[in-house]
């Protein structure tokens, strides 16, 4: 997803700047996708068009594209429910996201959790493993909910400005209290801060 500030992209002036771009119907559309996936992967999902004049036949389009994958996005989520399909590895599954079709990090229970094992994994289709989260010390497990698609801002200046938008992380505090930003992509902390 582009990087930029307002303007630059269509999706991300919906999602990140919470701008008006082609018709309430169609950001709407867009904002409950983004439930769904990452905006890594809605990026990619269609070309999307820039021009802010698009012509009413164009939007009705547009529309109609978006209501599809949303379906498809409710069907598939139904028919992958990982509480109601899927066995926890260790505990019991708390939380979940799909992040591109096949892709799916799960944060299980830390209660009775294997020592030095991390609660949070990507797995692949059905069983396929793909990462471990990575913890910050050898002892410790996350135990609080995923703040999906965020990054840590170690420059933040009040509370409303400690996280940033980022498609490809995802930022979970652990139990010892260290907070860290995670790379979807491969389970690394990119970036860790003490806050307890």
């Amino acid at each position: 997803m582009a990087a930029g500030g307002p303007n630059d992209h269509p999706l991300s002036d919906i999602l990140t700047y919470n701008l008006n771009v082609y018709n309430i119907q169609c950001d709407n559309l867009i904002k409950q996708l983004s439930k769904f996936y990452s905006n890594d992967f809605l990026f990619e999902l269609i070309d999307w068009p820039f021009d802010d004049n698009l012509s009413y036949s164009e939007l009705d389009k547009l529309e109609k594209r978006l209501l599809n994958l949303l379906i498809t996005a409710k069907s598939n989520a139904e028919n992958n429910d990982w509480k109601k399909s899927r066995t926890a590895r260790y505990t019991s599954i708390e939380e979940y996201k799909t992040i591109e079709p096949a892709l799916t990090i799960v944060r299980e229970s830390h209660i009775n959790l294997p020592k030095s094992q991390s609660n949070i994994y990507c797995i692949k289709g059905d069983t396929e493993l793909i990462w471990h989260a990575e913890l910050p010390n050898k002892n410790d497990c996350y135990p609080n909910p995923i703040q999906w698609f965020k990054g840590i801002n170690t420059n933040a200046l009040n509370y409303s400005e400690q996280l940033f938008d980022d498609s490809s992380l995802l930022t979970v505090a652990s139990m010892n209290g260290i907070t860290v930003s995670i790379n979807i992509r491969n389970g690394k902390i990119i970036k860790s801060e003490f806050t307890k």
